[in-house]
């Protein structure tokens, strides 16, 4: 080992690395299916593995060649290896969600040559929700943000080769071999457009930082020929497997423009341009507050333009600019998509936090004292407001069959030596689970202002990363696996037992999360799938044939009082799939009437159809034939 290399060191680094690895690794199933990209990835690799392919993957029994397919061959493998379960599908993001936190403070080191900058960067980008929960899914856009990464710290290598006087042109051409190594696998997992926004996110910071003469030193042939000859192989493959003669160039150009445009197999979406932006005021949290500091300090504009550690701000905001402009204003819109285009604010950030660490200007920390402020308010705020979301907000009974932690969820009753004394009421004992996460904002917001306070600014930084990383790691270890309910392995059990190959499946919902359903049933009781969009179109359907019906729900939102008769019957019981019979009557009701205002609700419903005409009035006998014997036993 090198003597010059010190742990004690790199300790807030390697500590902060530390926390990750456990937020990342544990409860990796705890997330719902993203119903948007990681439910198609998902499909698609478990029924490309069923059917005994690779190459060309398969989704609803088709090719599914509109999606890069390097991420589906990787949930394969593992797949094979691990076998099928939504932990192994999300173990490379978590993986890979801890490189790219990595390859982000080389790159920040690469930009500012300030280990404070790295380090704030790091710990920001660590905590925002946008990172945490994107990052967590088992989608392709983590290993393009790790790409994006890989290939712009190996470019900012090659231009510190190609600025010296002497640069050797072998050592660049192989830096340029990596690049265009990189970039040809990102056709393979993001697709061509991917590829063409880091390269002109790469060449603009060569015009933004007036380097423009280091173009004539590139050597595009060793860029251009690994990026072509990467991905050829797969599209030559694909284009005489499929049958399709001009697969290759739907897929490298096509494919993208129709995305954006809303054309060909997309002319049914519609984007909204506020979808990002709508999306970004949480994702961003909690260093969404500091980049228009950043940006509106004058002092740190000023330091910009002398200070070596300063962040290049114009190239970072254009590098996030091109991903949510071209993103905001497609056709085709994923959460995910925005992910490669987080780093570069949380660099402007953690920059900012590292001047104001180092600055000795008192401008600059009276304009900080401000923002610092603001930082304080939002904490209590977001306290406060946790603390009612617990205890006024979540139903009581919300954790019912749900509970997976240690003790009562609930409390009905007082024991004291052999005497029971009901209570008036049940008491929710596991909402004392959640008062540490208000507790943890409390003590960061104080601990602010008493280092404001005391004029400590410096630290500032340190305690503010430092609160929301433990923040974070309650909101994973505690919050997350009580407040979230994907469907589980009993459920999923039942499901398989229920559900045969012939039948067929009626898949209502307001919401598109219905069909994360699918992905839990196994592949040789993949049944037929029809989709319907509203409830008219379902009573049609139990009107045409008689079956069981069955339900998911899946409670974002919660219910009123008026809504409470519904909630029995929409909730599937922990211990028994198939619904009561007897509120068949009153389901037909709901779906004809009052389905439509479940849009609030975001509710979800599944119905398979599959048995005889007579199956229900035979089942509907045995259950009245098994009452009346209870009640003449009971008698």
């Amino acid at each position: 080992m090198d003597k010059g290399f010190s742990p004690k060191a790199f300790l807030p680094e390697l500590t902060l690395f530390v926390i990750m690895a456990v937020l990342l690794f544990i409860n990796l199933g705890v997330f719902d299916i993203d119903p948007y990209s990681e439910f198609f990835h998902l499909e698609s690799a478990k029924e490309t593995l069923s059917l005994g392919r690779f190459w060309v993957p398969s989704l609803s029994g088709h090719d599914y060649l509109v999606r890069a397919p390097l991420w589906t061959w990787l949930m394969m493998i593992g797949f094979k290896l691990g076998g099928i379960g939504l932990s192994v599908a999300r173990l490379p993001a978590a993986m890979l969600s801890l490189i790219a936190l990595g390859l982000t403070y080389l790159m920040t080191m690469e930009l500012t040559k300030s280990r404070f900058s790295a380090l704030f960067t790091t710990s920001l980008l660590a905590v925002s929700w946008g990172f945490f929960y994107l990052g967590s899914l088992a989608t392709a856009d983590i290993l393009t943000l790790n790409l994006y990464l890989g290939f712009l710290w190996t470019f900012f290598k090659w231009k510190d080769q190609a600025s010296r006087r002497n640069g050797a042109i072998e050592e660049m051409n192989r830096t340029m071999l990596i690049m265009g190594s990189l970039l040809g696998v990102l056709v393979l997992c993001s697709g061509s457009l991917s590829a063409l926004m880091l390269v002109v996110i790469t060449s603009l910071y060569l015009v933004l930082s007036q380097n423009t003469l280091l173009f004539n030193r590139m050597n595009f042939k060793s860029l251009l020929l690994p990026m072509v000859l990467i991905p050829l192989p797969w599209l030559l493959w694909t284009s005489m497997a499929s049958g399709q003669s001009g697969f290759i160039l739907n897929y490298l150009l096509v494919y993208p423009a129709q995305k954006i445009l809303g054309l060909g197999l997309w002319t049914s979406l519609r984007g909204d341009w506020l979808f990002y932006a709508k999306r970004l005021l949480i994702e961003l949290l909690p260093f969404s507050l500091l980049v228009p500091a950043a940006l509106l300090d004058p002092e740190v504009i000023t330091v910009n333009t002398r200070h070596q550690s300063a962040p290049p701000t114009a190239w970072l905001l254009s590098w996030f600019l091109i991903g949510f402009t071209v993103y905001s204003l497609s056709a085709f819109q994923e959460p995910t998509l925005i992910l490669p285009f987080i780093p570069p604010l949380a660099i402007i950030a953690g920059g900012y936090l590292a001047q104001v660490v180092e600055a000795s200007n008192n401008k600059t920390h009276a304009y900080y004292e401000k923002v610092l402020i603001t930082y304080i308010m939002a904490l209590l705020v977001a306290a406060v407001l946790l603390t009612i979301v617990i205890f006024q907000v979540v139903p009581s009974n919300y954790v019912a069959g749900f509970w997976k932690l240690p003790g009562l969820a609930v409390l009905e009753s007082l024991t004291l030596k052999d005497k029971v004394f009901p209570l008036p009421e049940a008491f929710p004992l596991w909402k004392f689970w959640l008062i540490p996460g208000p507790f943890i904002l409390l003590i960061g917001a104080f601990s602010l202002f008493f280092l404001q306070f005391s004029r400590k600014l410096s630290l500032t930084p340190l305690a503010l990363c430092s609160s929301l990383l433990i923040f974070m790691l309650f909101v994973k270890t505690v919050y997350l696996p009580i407040m979230h309910r994907p469907v589980n392995e009993y459920l999923a059990q039942q499901l398989n037992h229920s559900i045969k190959a012939d039948d067929r499946v009626l898949l209502y919902s307001l919401h598109p999360a219905v069909k994360r359903v699918l992905f839990y049933i196994a592949p040789q009781n993949r049944p037929a799938v029809y989709v319907v969009h509203s409830s008219q179109q379902v009573a049609q359907a139990l009107e045409n044939g008689n079956g069981v019906i069955y339900g998911v729900i899946r409670e974002k939102s919660y219910f009123n009082d008026l809504d409470y008769q519904y909630r029995n019957l929409f909730r599937v019981n922990q211990y028994n799939w198939q619904w009561d019979l007897d509120s068949l009557n009153e389901m037909g009701k709901l779906l004809t009437g009052r389905l439509p205002e479940f849009d609030k609700m975001r509710s979800e419903i599944m119905v398979l159809q599959s048995l005889p005409t007579d199956t229900l009035r035979v089942i509907k006998q045995e259950e009245q034939n098994r009452a009346e014997q209870t009640r003449q036993d009971r008698n």
